[in-house]
């Protein structure tokens, strides 16, 4: 729902009718009743956008049965799959539109008024003598609170501790200093809210770099709405003349892309082609960048307002490579916490288990909890390629739960710091379609690149991203 609302700034007769599907009188408890309360998610997207959405014009709710009735009423060239949405938010004219529903909601609405009054001194970005300077970090921090009983959905792509996230920060400070970059790195921080603590940990941070901390990860509490926060960060990084938006795989960080001069950095594990969650994220990159002929052939790339993925277990907490091993394996099983797996795994009465032992040992465990054991033996149908991947990602657990140490390794710090130095080398140094693809050969460095399904391709094939080279050679007549 964060990027598909922006179908709302598409012009109407290319607006999508979209059917949100629903259960009618769910048994309590089931999987349907968790899946209806989706719809209270849905419905504040949609209101957010004030009268920009309308009930019956633009979206209708409906049940299995009206849904398949609706069907059969189109034909099939009208019916469009929702994937073919995602990349809107690359359309030109949407992000035109947006950016003057952001600027009008600043000039008019108090909320906004009052909270940019107290994060940022006024500036008048229409003066002749005014120029963006400096180049800014956004952080999307995503913490959960402690649960009694393991969640993997709850703590997949949660972020690091403060250590961890400084570490990982530092690399693209390091990338800035080794392409000699003179530009001024900002940092700024959305998402979950710090406790005075933590933010006087990032303001000493900020200091010792010699740069401004932007603490943006307060507009819930100070009650601005979804609408009203992206505003309140269009304000943000309107001031800037690149921003550089890293959050971990999630919905929150699909429609970051919308703000001015931003590219979107998606952290998420490493699990291969299987992993949970990803083809849309990587359809982004490979299919709303590059623009193409008619032929096919490259004609040009957008320097901004991309959105990327990273794919390095590293990046995630121990917690978080787990989980997302568990999800993988089996989502609606009642797995163990790392505190019971490690406990069992019991290294400490163990002296000679040696790592292989220890990845090998915790992994059949997790294929245990998801009943994917039969007689001793895993019962899951998996290629040595896939099975390498899953026992990597148990790898960075086991390493880091012998050493104690949650940090980058310096392999991971490379990694990472490799996929700054592109994205912070200045785009008007080599033509645009050659950095994209160097952008791209960094974030699949030691990894086997994600490969699109057809059936991802399709559904995105009637939004291809696509010059008409040949209509402006051979006009038809």
């Amino acid at each position: 729902m964060n990027a598909y609302k922006y179908t709302a700034f598409l012009d109407e007769k290319d607006r999508p009718l979209t059917v949100f599907e629903y259960f009618k009188n769910p048994r309590p408890g089931s999987e349907q009743e968790a899946f209806n309360r989706n719809l209270d998610v849905i419905k504040q997207h949609l209101e957010s956008l004030g009268d920009k959405f309308q009930e019956g014009r633009d979206y209708i709710f409906g049940t299995l049965q009206d849904v398949t009735k609706y069907k059969a009423s189109v034909s099939e060239e009208r019916r469009k799959h929702y994937q073919q949405y995602d990349g809107v938010m690359a359309k030109p004219e949407v992000r035109e539109r947006a950016h003057e529903m952001f600027k009008a909601k600043i000039a008019s609405e108090p909320e906004i008024k009052a909270y940019l009054a107290k994060k940022l001194p006024s500036v008048d970005f229409t003066a002749a003598h005014h120029t963006r300077e400096s180049r800014l970090i956004v952080v999307n921090i995503n913490k959960r609170a402690h649960q009694e009983e393991w969640n993997p959905r709850e703590y997949r792509h949660t972020t690091p501790d403060d250590a961890v996230m400084r570490g990982m920060i530092d690399e693209v400070y390091n990338a800035q200093n080794s392409i000699g970059g003179k530009d001024k790195l900002d940092i700024s921080f959305v998402g979950s809210a710090f406790n005075e603590q933590e933010q006087k940990v990032w303001s000493d941070y900020a200091k010792s770099k010699g740069v401004n901390a932007h603490f943006f990860n307060d507009m819930v509490g100070e009650g601005l709405d979804r609408n009203q926060q992206r505003a309140a960060m269009f304000a943000l990084t309107d001031r800037y003349k690149a921003t550089t938006y890293l959050g971990h795989q999630s919905g929150v960080n699909e429609d970051a892309q919308i703000l001015p001069r931003t590219n979107v950095y998606s952290l998420s594990e490493y699990l291969g082609q299987g992993q949970v969650g990803i083809s849309r994220v990587e359809a982004r990159p490979q299919l709303d960048t590059v623009k193409t002929s008619d032929l096919g052939m490259a004609t040009g790339a957008s320097s901004m307002g991309n959105f990327y993925s990273l794919r390095n277990s590293e990046l995630l907490t121990t917690k978080g490579i787990l989980a997302a091993i568990q999800i993988k394996v089996n989502l609606t099983a009642k797995h163990s916490s790392l505190e019971d797996l490690m406990s069992k795994l019991d290294r400490k009465n163990n002296p000679d288990m040696t790592d292989a032992q220890a990845i090998d040992k915790l992994f059949n465990m997790i294929l245990t909890d998801a009943g994917k054991m039969n007689d001793g033996k895993p019962s899951i149908n998996l290629s040595d390629e896939v099975r390498d991947d899953y026992k990597r990602a148990i790898g960075v657990i086991v390493q880091r739960e012998k050493s104690k140490e949650q940090g980058l390794s310096a392999e991971a710090k490379q990694y990472f710091a490799n996929a700054m130095k592109q994205e912070l080398t200045r785009h008007d140094q080599q033509d645009p379609v050659g950095q994209h693809e160097d952008k791209l050969t960094s974030h699949n460095a030691g990894l086997r690149p994600y490969t699109l399904g057809r059936n991802q391709i399709d559904h995105r094939r009637p939004t291809e991203n696509h010059d008409d080279y040949l209509k402006s050679v051979f006009p038809p007549d």
